[in-house]
């Protein structure tokens, strides 16, 4: 999928499903059967659309994001913390979040999260994300992009998550992380 994103991206002109189907020609028989061709659409039809590889792909001083990545669809508003506005000279943080995400993080006694370093789009270190867990699943309430994998980042993240998603006076009873630290 990575690689679907990459190549609409950067082909313009051509359509979605010619990238598709040129990248399903180069996987091994096995591989392509395995791989759902409506997803790989969807991601490249998405791509082609925003093109954020142009958004980040350049210095953290220099990044401003489109409406498309600051509202939702409906025109509420997603990105809910930008470091660079309210801590200058501190790794950049960027926090974005539905006001749906916020309400299930607001419900739920128990969080986990986690993050990701191979889908993480340059400048950042890490794409890490907070989930509201009911039972045995969880419902992702926020996502953030970390310039770094320092505990200070973790902990001024998770703080900003707090007061700029407005959730004053929420306390998880339990906090499950995938990092190697404690926060």
């Amino acid at each position: 999928m990575v690689e679907a994103r990459k190549q609409a991206a950067e082909r313009k002109q051509t359509g979605a499903a010619a990238i598709v189907d040129e990248l399903m020609l180069g996987l091994e028989d096995d591989v392509a059967l395995a791989v759902n061709r409506s997803n790989l659409l969807r991601v490249a039809n998405r791509a082609k659309r925003l093109d954020g590889s142009r958004v980040l792909n350049q210095p953290l001083a220099l990044i401003e994001f489109p409406d498309a990545f600051t509202k939702t669809a409906t025109g509420l508003r997603f990105l809910i913390y930008d470091s660079r506005l309210h801590e200058p000279g501190e790794p950049v943080i960027f926090i974005f979040a539905s006001p749906q995400g916020l309400e299930q993080l607001r419900l739920r006694a128990n969080w986990s999260a986690d993050g990701t370093f191979w889908c993480t789009p340059r400048p950042f270190e890490q794409l890490y994300t907070v989930h509201a867990n009911i039972g045995s699943s969880s419902i992702p309430g926020a996502y953030m992009l970390l310039e770094d994998r320092h505990e200070d980042t973790y902990t001024r993240a998770l703080r900003a998550l707090i007061r700029y998603g407005n959730l004053h006076g929420v306390a998880p009873t339990t906090f499950m992380h995938g990092t190697s630290r404690e926060l």
